[in-house]
C-alpha cells in the first residue's frame, strides 16, 4: 500500500477589526494638569518661655495640743515651817590670820588718787548755807559808778532834743549814744561812743541829718566822730534813771509794814528779780 498523502492546510484569513472611534474629549476640572506642590507656608515661630516650676503650696500643720487638765479645787497645802537661821558666830583675829597666812596688810594696793570719798558733814552744811542765804538780809548793791558827768550846755540841749526826733531803731540807739558838742551857724559837731558804733554808717547817719532838718525846718550839716563822750548821752541818762527807780522801788517794798510783818512772823523773803516800778501816770490836760 501507498502511503497516505497528507493534504495541504490551508489557514484561514485574518479577519480585521475596524478601529474604535475615538471618545468626544470633555474639559473637566479635574483634569487639569496639576501643578507642582506648593511650598508649605513657615509655621509662626514659637517664643520658648522658660519652664516655671510649680510651687507647691504647703500649709504647717498644726500640732497637736495635749488637752488642758481639769482644774481642781485647791488642796489644802500646809504652811512650810519657818526658817531659824543659827547665829553664826564671829570669826576670831587668829583664824582670820590662819586663814589668810602670808599676807601683809603693808602689801594692800595704793588707794586711786582720783577717787574722793565724799564728805557728807559737807554736804548737809551746803543745805544749810542755802537755807540762810534766803532768810538772810540781801547785801546792799554798791553804787553804779556814773559813766560821764552830768549833762549841761549843748550836752543838755540834745538830751532834751532826742526824745522829740522821729527815729527809732537802730538810727535812734546811734543818736541816745551821742552827745552835742559845739554848734556853727547851721552846722553840728556830736561825738559817739566808740563802743557803739559796729552799725553807725554814712546811711545812719543821713537819717539822723533828715531827722534834724525836718524837727528844725531847715537844712543842717552833722559832722559825727568815734570819741568818748565826757558828758552824759542820753542812753546813760536813760540807764541812770532805771536804776535809780528800781531802787526806790525795792526800798517802797522793804518799808511796807505788811511786808515786814510777814519777814518777822513767817520768814518770808523777798526776791528783787520779781519787783518792777510802776509807771507814772502821765497828767492829761483838762
Amino acid at each position: 500500500p501507498e502511503p497516505a498523502v497528507a493534504a495541504p492546510v490551508v489557514e484561514p484569513a485574518p479577519v480585521v477589526e475596524p478601529e474604535p472611534a475615538p471618545a468626544p474629549v470633555v474639559d473637566l476640572p479635574w483634569n487639569d494638569p496639576v501643578d507642582a506642590e506648593a511650598e508649605p507656608e513657615p509655621e509662626p515661630e514659637v517664643e520658648q518661655v522658660p519652664a516655671v516650676e510649680p510651687v507647691l503650696e504647703t500649709t504647717g500643720e498644726q500640732p497637736e495640743l495635749t488637752p488642758m487638765p481639769t482644774p481642781t479645787p485647791d488642796s489644802a497645802v500646809p504652811d512650810a515651817p519657818e526658817w531659824v537661821s543659827a547665829p553664826v558666830p564671829e570669826p576670831t583675829v587668829a583664824q582670820v590670820d590662819a586663814a589668810t597666812p602670808g599676807i601683809d596688810l603693808d602689801d594692800e594696793p595704793p588707794l586711786d588718787e582720783d577717787y574722793i570719798e565724799p564728805d557728807m558733814d559737807s554736804a548737809y552744811s551746803y543745805l544749810d548755807d542755802l537755807a540762810s542765804e534766803h532768810t538772810a538780809e540781801p547785801a546792799p548793791e554798791p553804787e553804779a559808778e556814773p559813766a560821764a558827768a552830768p549833762a549841761t550846755g549843748l550836752a543838755l540841749q540834745w538830751l532834751e532834743l532826742f526824745p522829740k526826733l522821729p527815729i527809732s531803731g537802730m538810727t535812734g540807739s546811734i543818736a541816745a549814744n551821742c552827745t552835742l558838742i559845739s554848734i556853727e551857724g547851721d552846722h553840728w559837731l556830736l561825738h559817739l561812743d566808740p563802743a557803739h558804733s559796729a552799725l553807725f554808717n554814712a546811711t545812719q547817719q543821713r537819717r539822723l541829718n533828715d531827722a534834724l532838718n525836718q524837727y528844725h525846718e531847715r537844712t543842717l550839716t552833722i559832722a559825727i566822730e568815734l570819741i568818748k563822750p565826757e558828758q552824759e548821752t542820753p542812753a546813760q541818762a536813760a540807764t541812770r534813771k532805771r536804776i535809780n527807780r528800781q531802787r526806790e522801788a525795792e526800798d517802797s517794798i522793804h518799808g511796807d509794814p505788811l511786808i515786814q510783818q510777814l519777814m518777822q512772823q513767817f520768814g518770808a523773803v523777798v526776791r528783787h528779780d520779781t519787783i518792777e516800778p510802776v509807771e507814772a501816770p502821765v497828767p492829761q490836760a483838762s
